[in-house]
């Protein structure tokens, strides 16, 4: 969790009989441990302090832990690390390590949900294209106009500014096609269910499993792509006031966390659904949003859309011995709408859900983006043809 430049002095606390029974911090952290580092640092020290607290196992070592399946599997990737970690966790809360036969029927449909994310992607960067042809069509026309104008300063904007961008957009849009047909065409259709799950998403399936007794996971939205928010379902006694131990991160704060070696930080995405936030056409662009107060310019309509799934789960032991898990997922949508889906050993379909959760967020960002973008389009078009003094629009 720390960095390479300030590792070594992050690993020798001072000594001291009073310490902080959350995160293991000496009574003197604050003006001993920490008197020589920046406040970014010391913030970076705090949170790696309480996430290798013993409080916060197993969920802080699967985070920060060098010895963590996320960190070991980019060291050593012939192994799953995932699964046996899994399994581990499961045995060592009283449970039954997860059936071969769950576990295959869980990775077929794991692959389908995951080839099928990638056509949706695709699917997504062509009609994005498309828009940003249609606009393009639209500068061009804006070009000509100003140009008949002898408008200089339009001229300059549309050729140096708007056209340049709106190309960037385009050409980096191509790549990121390209970059998922490849993945299409190398992906493996016979791994490990793990394999195909996010970071974020596999640490929340071991709540689905059963192998994170006592901890619950929520599964929120963001700027910076889907959040997840690790807490344990009750306080300890020491503690009965204070808030459930936990840990909230992006998949993009893992993804920098394993691959770039970037510590978690304090701070927080710019809108979050953890927040009560969510993406809205006004929010989305600021000259869109004057118009609204202004112009009283109607927006179009979004369809509902999941704001967060919290899973709880619930071990029974039978009276043969066997041991069956209850999986609570609860929707909770963007009209208030809450929806709860109860799931008894049925791994498959614990998957689906989540996989529905993640498809209905995605879509909501998307649907957001085309209709601010629309509105943008049409906030010129219109000033335009008034102009030009013609209705004849090329769209």
């Amino acid at each position: 969790m720390t960095s390479p430049s300030s590792s070594s002095r992050f690993t020798n606390p001072p000594k001291s009989d009073d310490i902080c029974d959350r995160c293991g911090a000496p009574s003197t952290w604050a003006d001993e441990w920490t008197k020589n580092l920046s406040w970014k640092d010391s913030m970076r020290l705090h949170i790696t302090t309480y996430l290798t607290s013993p409080r916060m196992w197993p969920v802080g070592y699967i985070i920060a832990s060098p010895y963590s399946p996320l960190h070991v599997e980019r060291q050593i990737p012939a192994r799953n690390w995932r699964d046996s970690f899994e399994d581990l966790l499961a045995l060592e809360s009283g449970g039954q390590m997860i059936r071969p036969d769950s576990r295959k029927k869980e990775a077929e449909a794991a692959a389908r949900f995951k080839v099928q994310s990638l056509h949706d992607s695709v699917s997504a960067v062509n009609k994005q294209l498309e828009r940003d042809d249609k606009y393009m069509k639209l500068l061009q026309r804006m070009l000509k106009h100003a140009i008949s104008r002898n408008d200089r300063n339009s001229i300059s904007v549309i050729e140096n500014i708007a056209m340049p961008s709106q190309r960037r957009g385009s050409e980096q849009m191509v790549a990121d096609g390209k970059c998922m047909i490849a993945t299409l065409k190398e992906i493996k259709m016979d791994l490990p269910a793990s394999s195909y799950k996010m970071r974020g998403q596999w640490i929340t399936s071991l709540v689905s499993s059963g192998a994170l007794q006592g901890w619950q996971a929520q599964l929120y939205d963001s700027a910076d792509g889907f959040e997840v928010g690790l807490s344990k379902t009750s306080n300890p006694p020491e503690d009965p006031q204070g808030n459930p131990d936990g840990q909230q991160f992006t998949e993009l704060e893992l993804q920098q966390l394993c691959e770039e070696g970037k510590p978690l930080e304090i701070g927080s995405p710019a809108w979050s659904t953890a927040r009560g936030q969510y993406p809205s056409i006004d929010q989305n662009d600021t000259n869109i949003s004057d118009a609204i107060r202004h112009d009283n310019i109607r927006l179009p309509t979004i369809r509902p859309s999941i704001l967060t799934q919290l899973t709880t789960t619930e071990r029974t032991t039978l009276p043969d011995g066997s041991i069956t898990t209850k999986v609570v997922l609860k929707n909770s949508f963007t009209d208030d709408k809450v929806e709860e889906k109860v799931i008894i050993d049925d791994a498959v379909r614990g998957l689906e859900e989540v996989d529905k959760a993640h498809t209905s967020m995605r879509d909501r960002k998307l649907a957001v983006s085309a209709a601010a973008q629309e509105m943008s389009y049409e906030m010129q078009r219109v000033p335009l043809e008034l102009s030009e003094g013609t209705n004849d629009v090329d769209y």
